[in-house]
């Protein structure tokens, strides 16, 4: 798409007493049709985040935990419950590059966009690859 028709990357504000932020991954949320919104009052499972999402975002965010809905049969750890209503939610997209090792395409360190938005849906114009969403939840 061209740069024209993309948005800026929106400015993130700093986690509030009481909020957290957890993943979504991309490839669940297409499988399970899921969808959420802000304002939505969520109850979910999550689990430690893959520490291979933790560099998408080059250290300017920090996630870390996500709601994986295979993360039994993936060994992601125990689930703890997380409540509260959605206060955010940012699109996050990624470049690829080649591979360290030649093998194929990986994601660029530190290349993730993120895009303020109201839902999962519909997606926002990006650069890159659509790897997830950021849902910023304020804990009851």
């Amino acid at each position: 798409m061209p740069p024209e028709q993309r948005p800026p990357e929106s400015i993130v504000p700093p986690l509030e007493d009481g909020e957290r932020d957890v993943w979504l991954i991309e490839w669940q949320v297409a499988e399970d049709a899921f969808d959420v919104a802000v304002g939505e009052h969520v109850r979910w499972d999550v689990v430690d985040a893959d520490r291979s999402r933790l560099g998408h975002l080059g250290g300017r965010r920090l996630v870390t935990k996500e709601r994986n809905t295979y993360s039994e049969e993936l060994g992601a750890g125990p689930e703890r419950p997380i409540v509260g209503v959605v206060t955010r939610i940012d699109q996050v997209s990624v470049r690829y590059g080649p591979s360290a090792n030649g093998s194929g395409q990986e994601p660029i360190p530190g290349s993730a966009m993120q895009h303020a938005a109201r839902a999962l849906a519909p997606r926002i114009p990006h650069e890159g690859t659509i790897v997830g969403w950021v849902v910023r939840i304020r804990v009851d």
